[in-house]
């Protein structure tokens, strides 16, 4: 009997371990951003918590270089970081787009230019809390 339910949890688990399949997001880049109607919840909000709003970064708990990345609220209230209507201008999208460079204790990672015209459109979008 414990080793029918041995085999039973172990094939449970492996179901569960490959539902999971190509639809987990690891890191950033993972993320489809639409060419418009970009979310912020959907969109912006994931790409901001894996890739710079994380424990030892800009979360509330680390505020690395004073910045924290957690909300849009956040986002907002940087002056200049994030100009609703105006990405060219946005310090957000200067970062991602390698025009105004990371500090060398920020996120080195390799952005994606589909991330940065997500975000671009998010903006000129008017960075809507969506």
């Amino acid at each position: 009997m414990k080793r029918i339910i041995q085999l039973i949890s172990l094939v449970l688990l492996s179901n569960l371990i490959n539902s999971c399949g190509d639809d987990a997001v690891s890191s950033g880049n993972d993320i489809v951003f639409p060419e418009k109607n970009v979310s912020y919840y959907e969109h912006v909000h994931p790409y901001m918590k894996l890739t710079c709003a994380y424990a030892g970064c800009h979360s509330a708990s680390s505020i690395a270089g004073g910045l924290v990345l957690e909300t849009h609220i956040d986002l907002m209230s940087i002056p200049l970081f994030v100009l609703p209507g105006d990405p060219e201008n946005s310090i957000l999208v200067q970062k991602l787009d390698g025009r105004s460079p990371f500090k060398a204790y920020c996120y080195q990672g390799y952005v994606k230019e589909s991330v940065v015209t997500g975000i671009s459109k998010w903006i000129e979008e008017g960075a809507q809390p969506n």
